[in-house]
């Protein structure tokens, strides 16, 4: 019986997605976990007072991207707006995330958002959290 073997991809192979198209994914995807926070918590989430609007989550309301963001990678190895722009989260092999890559990227996405500032000087374009889960954004 022979044993079927799924076939890697090499990091060399792969088309990284830059800091502008990930930016935009994550505006897409800010505005549809804030459109469902609101529906949950209505004005508590969107202040339009004064003549501007402002969003914010607080508290349990964080809840929301937290598992929007786990729950499309784990599931789709993307999330709504990396998936309008062709995009997905890949191993260094090629092969879908798992729990552990997942938990990573949250974790430091959490703790140094700031780390997406690295995708501009990275060859790879890969965001700290990138780098920590061992993941890349690259075009499907």
């Amino acid at each position: 019986m022979e044993q079927q073997t799924t076939p890697t991809t090499t990091t060399t192979n792969m088309k990284y997605a830059g800091f502008g198209i990930r930016f935009v994914a994550y505006l897409l995807d800010a505005i549809i976990y804030f459109t469902i926070a609101y529906f949950i918590w209505g004005s508590s989430v969107a202040n339009t007072s004064g003549g501007s609007a402002s969003v914010s989550l607080n508290n349990e309301q964080l809840l929301i991207p937290l598992a929007y963001f786990l729950i499309f990678w784990l599931v789709f190895s993307s999330t709504p707006g990396k998936m309008l722009l062709g995009l997905k989260i890949v191993k260094a092999d090629g092969s879908k995330i798992g729990i552990k890559e997942a938990l990573l990227r949250i974790l430091v996405y959490i703790v140094i958002f700031i780390g997406a500032w690295f995708i501009l000087g990275n060859p790879k374009k890969q965001a700290l959290h990138d780098m920590a889960a061992g993941t890349f954004v690259v075009k499907r």
